[in-house]
């Protein structure tokens, strides 16, 4: 449910801003155009290998979501649910947040300020930042200090 898949000069081309991912990580395995088209967003799938052990929920090893968009901190303490945490950090001089547990919904911000549900699932622990004017989002079986690190090489 992430889309249609496409080569990522597809999905470069498709987009208006250049898609940022983990270098360390190496170019993604498969990328998808989110839907609605007008989200402009993209989805980058890692599966799973040595160092990018398999994540449970998904069944890959990183899921990368990207799109416009701001995160709203005060969305996440009114969306959490009671096995859930928040925990505020930085990622590469940019406020994030780093959810453990089992956050019940995420809401953002539209590049026109409007509160947007999000359609696609948080299913693990995530990292979720603001790089610019967009939002990525990070899900992975690797811990906070281990995907803290695969944040900062994002470019």
């Amino acid at each position: 449910a992430l889309g249609r898949q496409v080569s990522f000069g597809e999905a470069q081309a498709a987009l208006p801003y250049t898609i940022a991912y983990p270098q360390s990580l190496g170019p993604p395995d498969a990328v998808f155009l989110l839907q609605p088209a007008e989200r402009q967003g993209v989805a980058l799938v890692w599966s799973p290998r040595a160092d990018l052990p398999l994540t449970a929920e998904t069944g890959v090893g990183a899921l990368l979501i990207e799109f416009p968009g701001k995160v709203q901190p005060d969305f996440f303490i009114k969306m959490l649910g009671p096995d859930a945490t928040l925990e505020s950090v930085r990622v590469g001089g940019n406020a994030g947040y780093w959810i453990s547990g089992r956050p019940h919904d995420f809401v953002f911000l539209d590049p026109h300020g409007d509160p947007q549900q999000d359609s696609f699932r948080l299913a693990g622990n995530s990292l979720v930042w603001n790089q610019g004017t967009r939002l990525i989002r990070i899900e992975s079986a690797l811990g906070k200090d281990q995907t803290l690190a695969l944040a900062n090489g994002t470019h």
